[in-house]
């Protein structure tokens, strides 16, 4: 089981890092965009990315509940799976 907890944790941190990417990535494009004049889609892309922050930290969380649940010999995936994606939801909507 631990192998498997690890397993998902470090899947966790690698979703992470893409979406941080990918944020990155966006955040580069709506700069580019605006400086042309397009200050509806610029606006639109900020939206995005508080979307991109709000599921980064409630996967940041994720992830260290996972570590500190292994750190203290617990299991708690099924909870925080589903705290993960009711605060996606939530934060969302």
């Amino acid at each position: 089981m631990e192998e498997r907890h690890a397993a998902i944790t470090d899947a966790l941190e690698a979703l992470h890092m893409n979406q941080q990417a990918i944020r990155a990535g966006t955040e580069e494009i709506a700069l580019w965009v605006r400086a042309r004049g397009s200050e509806n889609t610029f606006q639109s892309a900020m939206v995005a990315l508080q979307a991109l922050d709000t599921s980064a930290d409630v996967i940041t969380s994720a992830i260290e509940r996972l570590r500190s649940s292994r750190l203290q010999g617990g299991f708690l995936l099924p909870a925080i799976f589903r705290n993960l994606l009711l605060g996606v939801a939530r934060k969302l909507a």
